[in-house]
């Protein structure tokens, strides 16, 4: 099975019968699960509103956990912790206990996932996304041509589940 809670803004915790994931977890209270799980956690960027260091502290609960962080962190700054912590860059294929894990250049600041794990695959924006903002409209037509490169590039076409960021702010096209 498969159970989605969207904890606040772009952080999401994703259950599957042996594996957690959760990306981009910053701000309100994560949700049970079972700790015992394997738990992937994603940072996509280093923005605030997707990143806060308490994600080190999670390695406390979870004796199995994997932190990949998108490698614009300063690693300079990670407390010591009892967790594998990669760094990812885009155009990457990572395989950790059996997930596979790829990565798109986001149009803002750091990466997009495609993770496939239990025949499930699950696809989170992070901040790659059409922004299309009151500007210059060959700005914005660069920023929808970028998005759909790294879609077509990543193969993000038949996901089960996709994340993307939703913005009162943007204009319409």
């Amino acid at each position: 099975g498969m159970r989605i809670v969207h904890i606040y803004h772009s952080g999401v915790l994703v259950e599957l019968d042996e594996t957690v994931l959760l990306f981009d977890w910053w701000q309100g209270e994560l949700p049970d699960f079972d700790h015992g799980k394997l738990v992937l956690c994603f940072v996509s960027h280093r923005h605030h509103d997707h990143y806060d260091p308490r994600i080190f502290s999670l390695d406390k609960s979870c004796p199995n956990i994997c932190l990949l962080l998108d490698s614009g962190i300063d690693s300079n700054t990670f407390p010591q912790v009892n967790a594998e912590i990669i760094a990812v860059g885009p155009y990457h294929d990572y395989m950790v206990s059996g997930v596979r894990v790829r990565t798109a250049q986001s149009n803002d600041e750091g990466v997009a996932f495609l993770v496939e794990a239990e025949g499930k695959s699950i696809y989170h924006s992070g901040d790659l996304n059409v922004w299309w903002w009151d500007r210059d409209r060959k700005l914005n037509e660069c920023s929808d041509a970028m998005f759909r490169h790294e879609i077509e590039e990543l193969g993000a076409h038949n996901v089960d589940v996709a994340f993307v960021p939703l913005d009162t702010r943007l204009a319409d096209p």
